[in-house]
């Protein structure tokens, strides 16, 4: 983006009124259709993600080649690097009995597991409904995105 707009910050000051509206608007619809569509409270959804980020965070790189990564249950299981209830708190910054209890929900509806040495892992790839989800979410997200990158490129 840099690269794109030189004077990044001068255009965004001038474009401030219609990103910032757009950018809030992507974000509330993401918050509302996690709680409804994915039935989830917004701190359970952030564990989620965060356990997620830091399981797959020495497998997932943006560098690396999408076709190369097994994604399977069990060929990213392997992979992944299990969190321990307080990396998880340190990490998402909430309370350890938050975390505690919030993943104890998720266990629950099969998004995460905890393993038998109490570490917990993200169930990789998860049902059809949430990879769907996700899918949608992405493509709102670079709608969004365009609509911003065409804003921008109108201020001179």
């Amino acid at each position: 983006m840099s690269q794109q707009f030189s004077d990044f910050d001068d255009r965004i000051s001038i474009a401030y009124p219609i990103i910032s509206i757009a950018f809030s608007r992507f974000m509330l619809d993401t918050q509302r259709r996690v709680m409804v569509e994915l039935g989830l409270d917004l701190e359970s959804s952030y564990i989620w993600g965060t356990l997620a980020q830091y399981n797959l965070s020495g497998v997932v790189q943006p560098t690396i080649d999408p076709k190369k990564l097994i994604w399977t249950q069990f060929g990213m299981r392997g992979l992944m690097k299990p969190a321990r209830l307080t990396d998880i708190s340190e990490v998402s910054r909430l309370p350890v009995e938050t975390v505690r209890r919030k993943l104890k929900v998720l266990a629950t509806q099969n998004r995460v597991e905890q393993l038998p040495d109490k570490t917990w892992l993200v169930v990789v790839g998860g049902d059809a409904y949430s990879q769907e989800f996700v899918k949608d979410s992405i493509r709102r997200m670079l709608d969004v995105a365009d609509l911003m990158v065409q804003v921008m490129q109108r201020v001179k």
